[in-house]
């Protein structure tokens, strides 16, 4: 039996990984549960900070 892994620290990832790990994503080992929820939200908002930028950058990339 195989089990394909990818095990990062969530504060260290791209936001936009970031918002795909909360939408697809399983918490697999959390120290501290409070301080998860607290940065859900955070990482919501730098998303839509940064969301207008990521859809230029991915029209320039797929209509080249």
């Amino acid at each position: 039996m195989r089990f394909d892994f990818d095990i990062h620290a969530f504060e260290e990832l791209p936001v936009c990984i970031g918002m795909q790990v909360l939408k697809e994503g399983k918490c697999l080992l959390s120290k501290d549960d409070d301080a998860l929820h607290d940065l859900a939200p955070k990482t919501v908002q730098e998303f839509e900070d940064f969301k207008l930028r990521y859809e230029d950058y991915l029209e320039v990339i797929l209509y080249r």
